[in-house]
């Protein structure tokens, strides 16, 4: 029995017994779950049952939400699992029109927010796109992530959110390599590799 209920697609990991992280079905089995994240430093803009899978299957995990009940939610599940290596933080926003990002105004705590990865120091393997201002989280995440890092963005050009196009796709197009896109009808999760040498 998982601490989080099931949504939609959503498939249980056999290997661990945590829900994969709610990206797309086909995204889940021709990439991720053919990774080896064992040793993978770990950003997410927002966070959920992915924060589990996460914090059992990598080396660290660091997650940033927007609402505090949603955060404890979070953190009990993480609990009951007895899961350490995490760090999980609040910055409020106000979600209705975070959503479109760059797109619209700043809005309360916009630049405390994006600025929080800064103050981390860090850099990582993976970042995940899948909370507020995921179109400004581009431009921040990039200096974030080692060269050969992936960038996962999920609902990725989407009617749904608010993201049918993205002011800094440059950057994805100039600086990464698209590695694979899973579609579903509507849901799109695609990721992106970091181009520049490795150590």
């Amino acid at each position: 029995m998982t601490y989080f209920k099931r949504r939609g697609k959503q498939k249980v990991d056999d290997s661990c017994g945590l829900l994969y992280p709610w990206y797309e079905v086909s995204f889940l089995k021709e990439w991720l779950a053919k990774e080896n994240v064992s040793n993978w430093e770990v950003f997410e803009w927002g966070g959920g049952a992915s924060t589990l899978w996460w914090a059992k299957n990598a080396k660290h995990v660091d997650t940033l939400e927007t609402d505090e009940k949603w955060t404890e939610d979070i953190k009990k599940g993480l609990d009951h699992y007895s899961l350490l290596n995490f760090s999980i933080d609040c910055v409020y926003v106000d979600n209705k029109n975070a959503q479109f990002g760059s797109q619209n105004k700043p809005t309360e705590n916009m630049d405390r927010y994006l600025r929080y990865i800064d103050g981390l120091n860090k850099k990582y393997d993976c970042i995940i796109i899948d909370g507020s201002y995921r179109d400004n989280a581009i431009l921040v995440s990039e200096k974030h992530l080692r060269p050969g890092g992936y960038l996962i963005f999920d609902n990725y050009l989407q009617d749904s959110s608010g993201y049918t196009t993205l002011e800094y796709q440059w950057i994805l197009d100039e600086r990464f390599q698209k590695t694979h896109t899973g579609t579903d009808g509507s849901w799109t999760t695609a990721v992106w590799k970091k181009l520049g040498e490795t150590k």
